[in-house]
């Protein structure tokens, strides 16, 4: 009777793993939510444990500890929406830039919050430039007092920096990174403007403005110019909204439902997981049962200490990096901050974060608003940050992933083109889960075989039997 190879187990396995990863990607929209509801079940397990020895009820237990989970992270979520929209809304007029009517603004900040509260109602216009000249207030600062509108009687509750045209109020009326960069490049002076115009003479300029061209082809550019094209172009766009609108409600419902369906899959996990502990082992072959719930307690604990420790390593470089920035003016850095602890998670992602930052402090730091030991300081928090990653990623998530780094960017790579950011997330703890299933099936049954085929093979002419070895080239011997 043949026998079976030891590889065969371990291909068709693995084989079924690989369908089981297509439909899962697939069918995403629905895997997602329920994904995300065994991640959440597993995160609160052992405090439902803890729980369900004092009210001696498993599924009271998962409702409390769900319900509480779920309040914090609504609470949390509602009152750093209106930091965040402020920190964005800031961001967005630095960009833009803010203007006065009347003042002619350079590339220069006007700060004038030394000299004006920007939150003042009912203001006395001379009162404030008297007491600016006596403090002897640059010109920037007196020409904008000088420019000060009288309160609004209709308004009451209009304030000095609404009067002023500061959009934010920040106390500083910015010109704009746009305006800035656009002056910059043109002054051969600054650092920026020479730069531009070293690129300019090198030739990459024109390849990027022909590189334009050539995406759209002359015959368009001519009927949209002619105006030939109007009504079409028009219809197009429509047509264009109309889709992006019908993928937004789309979007805005798939998140509403999976926002709904995760808790709900999370009490059911939660609730279910002793009788899966129970029966599960009715399931394995009794030959193999002792090494499947081995194997199976293996992965279930690397998953659960990576993802609950991964996150607590996130928390707390994401706030220390938040509040450092914001400590130290950076425009929009509590949201940044926020951002690099989120993109934390995915191990190499929190530098896209970091990079916008940096363009932000130069921007800044050009337009003279801070100095050399500010900009030190913001790359500063950053390394800070990285540096307690590096401290407490091997303390709190410590070696149970055990991959090297090659094998964690391709994991990252692979996940990433399969499935975007949600493979991005998933890729470290599969990439973990199928080390272990080559540690303990592939690789032995592999090398079981490869030692099976070398005895098969090693025969020695000492030990062959003498009828199987062959005749001397003279003939026998006499």
């Amino acid at each position: 009777m043949p026998t079976r190879s030891p590889l065969v187990a371990p291909i068709v396995g693995t084989v079924g793993v690989a369908l089981a990863l297509t439909l899962m990607w697939w069918l995403s929209g629905v895997f997602v939510p329920l994904g995300l509801g065994l991640l959440v079940a597993f995160l609160v397990a052992p405090a439902v444990e803890r729980l369900q020895r004092l009210v001696r009820s498993r599924s009271v237990a998962a409702a409390v500890i769900l319900v509480g989970a779920f309040a914090a992270a609504a609470i949390g979520v509602t009152a750093s929406i209106p930091v965040l929209v402020g920190e964005a809304r800031h961001l967005r007029h630095a960009i833009t830039g803010e203007t006065v009517r009347g003042i002619r603004l350079g590339t220069e900040t006007i700060d004038y919050r030394d000299w004006a509260d920007p939150d003042g109602i009912g203001w006395d216009k001379a009162a404030l430039l008297t007491q600016a000249k006596d403090r002897q207030a640059p010109k920037g600062v007196l020409l904008l007092l000088g420019a000060l509108p009288a309160p609004d009687k209709d308004d009451p509750e209009q304030t000095l920096a609404d009067a002023l045209g500061d959009l934010d109020g920040d106390g500083r009326i910015d010109p704009g990174y746009v305006k800035r960069i656009r002056v910059w490049a043109a002054d051969r002076s600054s650092w920026l403007g020479n730069a531009w115009h070293s690129l300019d003479r090198s030739g990459v300029v024109r390849e990027a403005e022909r590189a334009w061209r050539k995406s759209m082809s002359r015959d368009q550019i001519r009927k949209i110019l002619s105006g030939s094209e109007t009504l079409s172009t028009a219809s197009d766009y429509g047509w264009r909204l109309l889709e992006s609108l019908g993928d937004l409600f789309s979007t805005a419902f798939s998140v509403a439902l999976g926002v709904v369906l995760v808790p709900v899959y999370a009490f059911f996990f939660l609730s279910a997981m002793p009788r899966w502990r129970e029966r599960l082992p009715e399931y394995l072959p009794l030959r193999h049962r002792e090494k499947g719930l081995r194997i199976l307690r293996k992965i279930l604990r690397v998953i659960a200490g990576f993802v609950r420790g991964r996150l607590v390593v996130c928390s707390i470089v994401g706030l220390v990096t938040a509040i450092g920035w914001a400590a130290m003016d950076v425009r929009a850095g509590f949201l940044f901050g926020l951002l690099v602890g989120l993109l934390t998670v995915i191990p190499f992602a929190n530098v896209l974060a970091f990079v916008p930052v940096v363009l932000v402090a130069l921007l800044d730091f050009g337009a003279g608003l801070h100095g050399v030991g500010w900009l030190v300081g913001v790359v500063a928090v950053y390394v800070l940050g990285q540096a307690l990653e590096s401290v407490l990623n091997p303390i709190i998530v410590g070696d149970a992933v055990q991959i090297d780094v090659v094998t964690l960017i391709v994991a990252l790579l692979i996940g990433g083109s399969l499935a975007g950011f949600f493979g991005l997330l998933v890729a470290v703890p599969v990439a973990a889960t199928l080390r272990i299933l080559a540690d303990e099936l592939a690789l032995p049954a592999w090398r079981a075989w490869a030692a099976d085929g070398a005895v098969a093979v090693e025969v020695t002419p000492d030990a062959a039997p003498a009828e199987h070895l062959p005749e001397s080239p003279e003939g026998p011997s006499a």
